[in-house]
């Protein structure tokens, strides 16, 4: 079994026809979809960079297992696996190493790709390498929406805008506006009216990853 501490488990149940906005959040998921034909499917998703939504029908049973931000799935792997061996044979399926997830969670806090390279004795180019070995992408995506999801984590705050942007290291509010709407999709002040979504967004993943197990995606 993997520990514990490289994903956490989650599960929905769908009673009526439902849409759900997905927001980006440095996880792969892999879920057993089950359907009221009582068939299993197993399927892992992608690392999105901006929000996508999802129609569910009626009478869907999702178990997700979420993946610790740097952690991928071999493909061909898991679609051998059948849904019902997927916690056994889970071991086998991911691909990580502990400097990959380092860089990870470095860039996800702020510090800088090259800084992050600096730290583990390799070249800026050397560590793009290896994420892309382990189908990661590139060090500024994990930086960018690291940032980003503290922006919007903290928009509960209600804190000034401009000061916010200043805090993480955005050149001003106009930036952090466009940031927050290429990953989620919507501007500071949509984000602050809509709780949902900004609960959406704390699950856990990137810069905010926990073992503690999420309701639902």
């Amino acid at each position: 079994m993997v520990s514990p501490a490289r994903f956490t488990a989650w599960r929905a149940e769908v009673r009526a026809p439902t849409t759900v906005t997905v927001f980006p959040d440095g996880c792969v998921d892999i879920l057993v979809i089950s359907g009221q034909d009582g068939l299993q499917e197993l399927v892992a998703t992608e690392l999105d960079a901006a929000p996508r939504r999802v129609q569910l029908g009626p009478g869907i049973a999702v178990v997700g297992l979420r993946l610790r931000p740097g952690i991928s799935i071999d493909p061909r792997a898991l679609s051998a696996t059948p849904p019902d061996r997927i916690f056994a044979e889970l071991e086998g399926l991911v691909r990580a190493d502990p400097d990959s997830l380092h860089a990870v969670e470095a860039l996800a806090l702020g510090e800088a790709p090259a800084s992050v390279a600096m730290g583990l004795g390799v070249s800026l180019r050397s560590l793009q390498r290896r994420l892309r070995g382990f189908g990661l992408p590139p060090p500024e995506f994990w930086r960018l929406l690291g940032r980003a999801r503290a922006a919007a984590v903290a928009l509960d705050a209600e804190r000034p805008l401009a000061e916010l942007a200043a805090d993480l290291g955005y050149s001003d509010q106009a930036h952090l506006t466009r940031e927050l709407v290429r990953w989620f999709g919507a501007p500071p002040r949509r984000l602050r009216a809509a709780p949902q979504h900004l609960a959406a967004i704390r699950q856990p993943g990137l810069g905010n990853w926990t073992t503690e197990q999420s309701s639902t995606r």
